[in-house]
């Protein structure tokens, strides 16, 4: 029962401790991605954007230098018809200001996905390219539905069933 109390008392007091300096360089890393990710998104042209950012934790007491620079990827996703060049250089641009000029950036400028063009085949939007293919399966669908129709009034008309006729449209003497 003591060793519970005890261990209750240390985990307690865990969240009480300030934290580590890689737990401080973890959210600085965060924070520091967050900014600039919201810094590029707004540069014109630009779709989505990606940062990470690998800081080196700095130890208070040690005595040795402090460690090298931060290393930054960028991954920007742009709009169709922006400028990559300019984007690319943009994101450069805020990272160096961020981070420092001897930061280890990385940018990747990614173009939009290809769009494919739509077009209508009855009630479905499909592939330009699939257009032929759809039609002629709902023709088949459809031949296949009319035959299957068709089969089954034969074979109800050669029983002698007649149609069912619903009792709202019955005329009763009047």
């Amino acid at each position: 029962m003591i060793v519970v109390a005890v261990l209750a008392a240390v985990c307690a007091c865990r969240d009480a401790m300030p934290p580590s300096p890689a737990e401080v360089a973890a959210e600085t890393e965060a924070r520091q991605a967050e900014r600039l990710r919201a810094h590029v998104l707004r540069t014109p042209g630009v779709a989505e954007a990606s940062v990470l950012v690998a800081a080196p934790a700095t130890d208070p007491l040690a005595r040795a230098p402090a460690p090298g620079p931060a290393r930054v990827a960028i991954v920007v996703t742009t709009t169709p018809g922006a400028d990559t060049g300019i984007i690319g250089d943009a994101a450069i641009a805020a990272a160096r200001t961020t981070f420092g000029a001897d930061a280890d950036l990385q940018v990747q400028v990614v173009p939009p996905p290809a769009s494919t063009r739509l077009v209508d085949v009855g009630p479905f939007r499909v592939a330009e390219s699939s257009r032929r293919a759809v039609a002629f399966a709902i023709a088949i669908a459809l031949l296949v539905i009319g035959g299957l129709a068709a089969g089954l009034a034969w074979t109800l008309y050669r029983r002698g069933i007649k149609p069912h006729q619903s009792s709202t449209s019955t005329t009763r003497g009047s």
